[in-house]
């Protein structure tokens, strides 16, 4: 049975930190939602969040996070 962990926070709150490091503890891999925001979309999520809003920053990170 696989088990996932997911961390849910404010920016800068230490999520990739904490994924990181628990992914090295528990020898198990993590995903930045970030990262694969950006790799899908090609823009940071902080310069689309600023030309397009939150809410539609929201729509489009759900559909990365329903992979997952």
């Amino acid at each position: 049975i696989s088990k996932k962990i997911i961390l849910v926070g404010l920016p800068c709150s230490g999520k990739t930190y904490f994924s990181k490091y628990y992914s090295d503890y528990f020898n198990c891999n993590y995903v930045d939602t970030d990262e694969k925001f950006e790799e899908e979309y090609n823009i940071d999520p902080i310069k689309f969040i600023n030309m397009y809003g939150f809410d539609k920053f929201r729509e489009k990170i759900q559909r990365i996070q329903h992979y997952f």
